[in-house]
């Protein structure tokens, strides 16, 4: 029964678009409901240049992002910040153990 529904995938992304674009369908808002919920992250979509903290600052400031989306982007930010740390103790930690590799043994 599964491979019979995704056979159907192809053919039914086709129907619903059909449906978006005939605005003079009854079942039109239907569609355009069903492409917004499953195909939009579940959270608000904010569009930014970049992901520097001026840029985002400036969006809190505009209005174009709330309170909750900076705390929500600085924690994302401090992650990123962290694995690019983790990474350079990494690359550093093996740096020091080829050089003690290459040293005579005492």
């Amino acid at each position: 029964m599964l491979a019979s529904i995704k056979q159907m995938g192809p053919e039914a992304i086709e129907r619903v678009r059909d449906t978006f674009r005939d605005k003079d369908n009854p079942s039109h808002w239907k569609a355009v409901e069903l492409i917004l919920r499953y195909c939009l992250p579940p959270a608000r979509t904010v569009e930014l240049d970049n992901a520097e903290p001026e840029t985002i600052k400036n969006a809190f400031i505009d209005g174009e992002m709330t309170a909750d989306e900076i705390k929500s982007a600085a924690a994302a930010l401090e992650k990123l910040k962290n694995v690019a740390s983790m990474d350079d103790i990494m690359r550093h930690l093996q740096e020091l153990t080829a050089f003690a590799k290459q040293q005579p043994n005492k």
